[in-house]
């Protein structure tokens, strides 16, 4: 779904005409109902903000692309990939126009790496997007993870020997807590994993 379907779906449900947000925004009707019919996420950045201002509403729901707290390497390979689909560029085509080869953009839209920052400004330039819009949310929850994530090292690294054995316990038992989601799963294992690298390595 792009642009254009959220805009029609969010004026329905404010209740909202198009003329009425023309006025709102000084932008003329026939470019509204361009978007709508076009159904794109190539809007330029300043409409963009001026109509997201105009709804009450935030630039990412008006793209359709709903921000990941918890997993920011997620996050940004999904975003990549719902923004290409949408705009129906194909990998191949990505790529030709990026110059980062398909199989790394495969990667990083199937989550198994992320892409340097370098690399997420031309796939957002390539895509028309502004890469500080679209994923401005995502690089400030991952920075509110990466602290919760030192607040735990610094804590598990001031234990001793018993001390951590005891922790990589503690955090393999909470995996199996039915009110975790499988996301938080995911994470609480691969930190179990890095905690007992630590443990091996430190009993070696």
């Amino acid at each position: 779904m792009g642009i254009g379907k959220n805009l029609k779906r969010i004026l329905q449900v404010k209740n909202m005409t198009v003329a009425e947000l023309s006025r709102s925004t000084d932008i003329s009707p026939q470019t509204f109902y361009a978007i709508i019919k076009r159904d794109s996420n190539k809007v330029k950045t300043d409409t963009l903000i001026k109509i997201a201002k105009a709804l009450n509403v935030s630039t990412e729901e008006l793209m359709g692309i709903q921000p990941n707290e918890f997993n920011f390497r997620l996050s940004i390979g999904s975003k990549i990939q719902q923004i290409r689909q949408n705009q129906e560029v194909s990998l191949l085509k990505l790529a030709e126009m990026t110059g980062i080869s398909a199989k790394k953009l495969r990667m990083y839209e199937s989550n198994e790496t992320l892409p340097t920052y370098d690399e997420l400004i031309k796939i957002s330039e390539c895509l028309e997007v502004d890469v500080y819009l679209t994923f401005a949310s995502i690089f400030e929850n991952y920075e509110i993870e990466k602290g919760r994530e030192r607040k735990l090292l610094d804590n598990y690294f001031q234990l001793n020997y018993e001390g951590r054995s005891e922790a990589i316990k503690r955090v393999e038992e909470l995996t199996h807590i039915e009110k975790y989601t499988e996301e938080e799963l995911e994470q609480i294992d691969q930190f179990k994993n890095f905690l007992q690298n630590k443990h091996e390595k430190k009993k070696d």
